[in-house]
């Protein structure tokens, strides 16, 4: 685990928030960035707010000003995140943050890897506290 690959930006959440500034970074030319999520899909919580009959749009997608199913408006950031040169982890977890080392341990399909970082960005909504007391 000593070749730890180095990113300027690691995401922490593969929701709206974690999408949305892992394209705001790219729009910006920031580089590289990682997003990790833990599920194995992206999207968040928006994904469980299916289009079904009779069901009621909920989420508010203001860059098309209009009220859309949770599934519609994941779907539409995770192709914009696509358009990116963002590096994505799926089915992954940070297990463990050095803020001193600038390093993070993560846990996921290949096992258990290690990666640098300039900076972690934790938008992850999780009721889990991060894996590390303090990050400044």
């Amino acid at each position: 685990m000593s070749d730890a690959q180095h990113f300027k930006v690691v995401i922490i959440g593969g929701g709206p928030a974690g999408i949305g500034t892992a394209v705001g970074l790219a729009k910006r030319g920031v580089g590289p960035v990682v997003l990790i999520e833990r599920r194995a899909k992206l999207g968040g919580t928006p994904m469980g707010y299916r289009k079904k009959p009779g069901g009621v749009p909920t989420f508010v997608e203001w860059t098309r000003g209009r009220v859309v199913f949770g599934e519609e408006l994941a779907g539409r950031m995770a192709t914009r995140l696509a358009k990116t040169d963002t590096a994505i982890r799926l089915g992954t977890q940070v297990t463990k943050i050095d803020p001193v080392e600038k390093r993070l341990t993560l846990l996921g399909p290949g096992g258990v890897r290690e990666l640098t970082a300039d900076a972690v960005v934790p938008v992850s909504y999780t009721h889990q506290p991060l894996p590390t007391r303090d990050l400044v």
